[in-house]
Formats: C-alpha cells, structure tokens, sequence
C-alpha cells in the first residue's frame, strides 16, 4: 500500500484523488479528480458509485458506455439484454457465463425502456413475444418431449407483423 510518510506535500499533491469540489464525500454523488483538477470517469457518494455518468436517483451502481465484466456477474431476476443480432448467438455467449441468480432472461429492443420499471418490463416482454415462437433457453434439451432449460430467454423484440411503436 502507498504511503504518504516522508514525502513532501508539493511533490505528492498531484497525486491524490479528490472531490472536484474539494469536499467530504456526501450522499450526493460527486466526481473524483485529482490533485490538478483533472476529472475521472467516477463519481462518488455514500450510497451511490457512478462509472461515466452521475448515478441516477434509485440506482447504487450507475455504468455508461461500455462496460466489461471480467469475473462473475450475479443478478437477482431477470436480465434484460438489448440485441439485434441473432438470438443463437446470443444463446451460444450466455452459456458460457457464470449467470448465478438470473431466473430469466429478455432479449429486447431497448433495454434503457424496458428496464425502467416493472410495467414497462412486463408490457415489453407480453405484447412482443408469442410463447409458441419466442421462447428458448440456455443448455436446452428435450426430456419426455417436454422442453427444458437451465434459463429462459424470452425474445420480446418487435417483429416484423407487429404494428409499429405508439408515443405520446
């Protein structure tokens, strides 16, 4: 571990990580730079950590751009992934992931809508997806001729038969 012990203020100064406004850490996210003001990508309160972004309100951990996890990811729920590619990839990528904890996942158009509340989750994954078409899973196989599965995929991307997105 570092040390600042026999070293002089003037040549370590620029070192250290702070506030951008010099304060204590609050519960009001504030991003880290240091000692000549140079901004990080963080951002830090109490209760929140923000990578690229000021977290949003409601959010502990708040990630923009793109991210890579390089150990295991746990998730209670469902994971909802954004993805126009083809979903046998996708299915071929997930399972070799260490998905503990995800009960389901639901490949859909816009995550950022999708994931904003349970509604719009629940909407998403009901009105765009026909469990005779849409449903799939990882590590699949056929017992007794009933499907089974390790996690569900439910794709609930818009297709091409479906009447196009309403907004207000």
């Amino acid at each position: 571990m570092a040390t600042l012990s026999g070293n002089k203020i003037k040549n370590t100064y620029q070192s250290l990580v702070k506030f951008s406004d010099n304060g204590n850490i609050t519960t009001s996210a504030k991003q880290l730079t240091d000692g000549f003001g140079n901004n990080s990508p963080m951002f830090v309160s109490t209760t929140q950590v923000g990578i690229g972004v000021t977290p949003e309100s409601g959010l502990n951990l708040h990630v923009y751009g793109d991210a890579k996890i390089g150990s295991n990811l746990t998730v209670i729920g469902n994971l909802v992934v954004e993805g126009k590619g083809e979903i046998k990839e996708l299915i071929k990528t997930l399972e070799n992931q260490n998905l503990n904890g995800v009960g389901l996942i639901t490949l859909v158009d816009d995550s950022t809508f999708t994931s904003e509340n349970f509604s719009n989750w629940l909407w998403v994954t009901f009105t765009r997806s026909n469990p005779a078409n849409d449903i799939y899973g990882l590590n699949t196989e056929l017992k007794n001729k009933h499907f089974s599965c390790s996690i569900p995929i439910i794709d609930a991307r818009a297709k091409a038969h479906h009447a196009p997105i309403l907004e207000r």
